[in-house]
């Protein structure tokens, strides 16, 4: 962290401009921290001060002067001195990536350790690297191997049970590096499917009638095949494979600390909701992402394969608060990456490229309203159409590559450091996080978490967390196939479960074992 520290004893005066204006109590900013941010501008404390044209940018021993700033009158303040460390403050984020759906597996505390020097399986080490000396190229090449970190991708959500296949355990390399202008993030990871998923609802022609194409199934030989789900009729139709990355922006709660949560703290499987099991997928309808306090908010990047992909671009989100099955998750001021294609009746395609034929892309400039003359049985078309993103939701750029011989993704993403939005976290300098202070949470083992489980879980949930379903109503909802931070979460929120005590990786053994328990489709 580069700070400049007040080091004589300086009253900072601020009047409030306006008709009503009055002068507010002197603040002292003896020995206060201020950072300077990568516009130039500088913030004492936890106010944002813009400079004058003719200092944005410079740096001075010793200064001392008055300004105008927007909204207030008078601010007088003096002599800096010094620097120590480099770079934007500490921080903790989420991270998981989707085999073909929504299904995720990952980590939901990561902390971003910036110029750190030991990257681990819970910390991910951002250094300040040369501008232009990461290419966005959908390569590592020019990553150094040395500050990459493997992270135990661990089932983070399966709900709605049976809506795709289940989420394994997943090994993710994580890089960071930041330069004068942009933040940059390297995601990599073997798919389970050892396949590139990128055709989401797609539209299948028959040469009358338009249909969604059907889910993949698990392909044998791969790490997938031995899901424990791979049997069930999915509800859900192909997807795509999908990276979920989470930066906290308000949060009160300390979910993003060091011993906290992380997003498993937003996620509202909701179970004790769910429909009648014999109608309806465990959590389906009901399972949504929100805080859990009014005014709290997060920052979700999400790269989509088959709907922000091919603009070269993740869907720049928020998370905010939201109450019972209400969602709290919405989209950052501007428009995303894939518009409609489909008609008013939501049977089938509204456009299709020039001329016709099949794509598995279709580009805003390059469609035409859809003539099915110019079509034949066997054609399809994909069911969003690429556009280029605008305003704060196609802030963050992105590259990828997928090797169908290894089946490894990689994905890099950047984006600016400060981009001003109040719906986006901003990498400037101020308090660091402090680091974590337990060991990463390893890959669940079903061994230790069965007796666990017994001990701590079975006398309500049952011997394989089936739950009990009477009067058309959860008395105890199902548990099957949960994930560790949805156990913490229940621990923290639901009045029955205060006072069980599990550490994080006693949480990590159970939903290890939950995650075996399935009950057959009738």
């Amino acid at each position: 962290m580069r700070r400049f520290v007040l080091c004589m004893g300086v009253v900072v005066c601020l009047l409030v401009a306006g008709a009503a204006a009055e002068a507010q109590a002197p603040v002292d900013f003896s020995n206060a921290t201020t950072t300077v941010l990568p516009d130039g501008n500088v913030r004492i404390n936890n106010v944002r001060v813009n400079l004058p044209p003719d200092v944005v940018g410079t740096f001075f021993a010793t200064f001392a002067f008055t300004l105008e700033i927007p909204g207030y009158r008078l601010v007088d303040f003096g002599p800096w001195i010094g620097s120590e460390g480099g770079g934007p403050f500490d921080t903790y984020f989420s991270l998981a990536v989707v085999e073909n759906g929504h299904n995720h597996a990952g980590a939901n505390l990561l902390f971003l350790d910036f110029n750190g020097d030991t990257p681990s399986a819970n910390t991910v080490v951002s250094r300040r690297v040369s501008a232009n000396s990461i290419r966005l190229d959908g390569s590592m090449a020019d990553w150094d191997p040395t500050m990459l970190s493997t992270i135990p991708g661990r089932p983070m959500n399966n709900y709605p049970l049976s809506e795709f296949f289940d989420a394994i355990n997943t090994e993710i390399t994580v890089g960071s590096a930041y330069d004068e202008e942009n933040f940059y993030l390297l995601v990599s990871w073997l798919d389970a499917n050892n396949d590139r998923s990128d055709r989401r609802n797609e539209w299948q022609f028959d040469g009358t009638s338009w249909s969604a194409l059907t889910h993949a199934r698990v392909a044998a030989g791969t790490r997938q095949a031995n899901v424990v789900n791979r049997d069930d009729r999915l509800s859900g139709a192909e997807s795509e494979d999908r990276v979920l990355i989470f930066f906290p922006i308000v949060d009160t709660e300390n979910n993003f600390t060091a011993g906290g949560i992380g997003c498993g703290a937003y996620c509202h499987a909701n179970l004790a909701r769910s429909g009648n099991p014999a109608t309806t997928n465990i959590a389906e309808g009901v399972s949504v992402m929100a805080t859990n306090v009014a005014g709290d908010l997060g920052d979700e990047w999400h790269w989509k394969a088959a709907r922000s992909a091919p603009m070269g671009s993740a869907d720049d989100r928020k998370v905010s608060f939201a109450e019972g099955t209400a969602d709290g998750r919405g989209s950052d001021a501007g428009r995303g990456t894939d518009g409609s294609n489909s008609n008013q009746a939501g049977d089938g395609p509204s456009f299709m490229p020039i001329g016709g034929g099949s794509a598995r892309v279709l580009y805003d400039a390059a469609k035409q309203p859809l003539d099915q003359s110019l079509l034949r049985a066997g054609d399809f078309l994909p069911f969003a159409v690429s556009r280029a993103p605008q305003g704060s939701r196609g802030e963050v750029r992105t590259v990828d590559s997928f090797d169908p011989a290894t089946g490894r993704w990689v994905v890099e993403f950047q984006r600016k450091m400060f981009t001003g939005n109040p719906d986006d976290h901003q990498f400037t300098e101020g308090p660091d996080a402090a680091p974590p202070t337990s060991p990463a949470v390893n890959f669940g083992d079903s061994a230790s978490g069965r007796p666990l489980y017994a001990q701590k879980c079975a006398a309500c949930h049952g011997a394989s967390g089936e739950g009990v379903f009477a009067g058309d109503a959860w008395s105890v909802p199902r548990v099957q196939r949960t994930s560790s931070p949805l156990i913490l979460r229940a621990i923290r929120y639901v009045p029955a479960m205060r006072g069980v005590e599990l550490a994080p990786q006693q949480a990590e053994d159970i939903a290890a074992f939950l995650q075996t328990q399935i009950i057959a489709q009738q």
